[in-house]
Formats: C-alpha cells, structure tokens, sequence
C-alpha cells in the first residue's frame, strides 16, 4: 500500500498590525462551531461536510503567526492548494494595492516509487485592479505542453 501526500511550507509578509489582526481574527475560527459570515464566504464549500472535525482538518493546512517568520502556512499530508488560494486572495483585498502579489510551490508525492506518482506545481495570487486573481502551474500540465 502507498500513500499520496500534497504538501507546501511558505511565509508570507503579514505587512500592518490591522492586516495582523485580520489574519488572528479570521483564522482562529478554524476551531469555532459558529465562523463568522466572512469566514463563511472565503472558505465556502470547505467545510460543508466538517460535522464533528474541524475546520483546519476540512481546509488542508495549518498557520502560524509570529514577529519574526511572519504568517507561516503549511500542510504536512493532505494540503488544499485551493483553500489556500481562496485565503490569499482575501488577504490580497485586505489591504493590497495593484501589483501585491503572493506565490508558494507545492509538492505531491507517493510514499512508494510509483510511476506517474510525484509532481507538484505552484500557484500565484495576485491583485489586478483592485481584484485578485489566482493562476496556477501543475507540473503535468506544463510537462504535456512541452512535449507536443
């Protein structure tokens, strides 16, 4: 038997004490029954189905924030690269201007050498005006089309 992991570790510049705030407000509710509608509305479809689990279980990462790394956000099995995606853009239209932009690689891979098994890609979020956006590289995908 073989297990299949996606995986990423990436900080990000929090920037003000108010976006700080925002970040501690909004994330602490992974843990609460009742998240607030905003949370509601970043992380919809995430937890439709976290009835009696969490919400950090439901969402596929886990954060920290702190003075020196900033915010850290990793998943160490199972990470959602599209819940992580949805946050960023929130976090973006917090407090961006045009330009602001934030990115993060991930990996997935097999616990055993299997063929077709390991990839991995990157993801890029970013403000275009006033707006964020969100475009995507898969390894597979760039792969196929370099091969054509």
């Amino acid at each position: 038997m073989a297990n299949n992991y996606l995986q990423f570790s990436f900080a990000v510049d929090p920037g003000s004490e108010e976006r700080k705030a925002w970040i501690r407000e909004l994330l602490s509710q992974v843990d609460s029954d009742d998240p607030s509608p905003e949370f509601l509305a970043i992380f919809k479809g995430y937890g439709d189905d976290c009835e009696g689990t969490s919400w950090e279980a439901e969402l596929g990462f886990s954060w920290e924030l702190d003075d020196v790394d900033g915010l850290w956000i990793y998943a160490e099995e199972n990470g959602d690269t599209d819940a992580v995606a949805s946050f960023l853009k929130a976090f973006l239209e917090f407090e961006g201007g045009d330009g602001a932009q934030v990115g993060f690689t991930y990996a997935i891979w097999c616990s055993r050498p299997r063929i077709n098994e390991f990839s991995g890609g990157a993801i890029r979020v970013y403000l275009d005006g006033g707006e964020a956006k969100v475009s995507y590289c898969d390894a597979y995908e760039w792969l196929a089309m370099e091969m054509r």
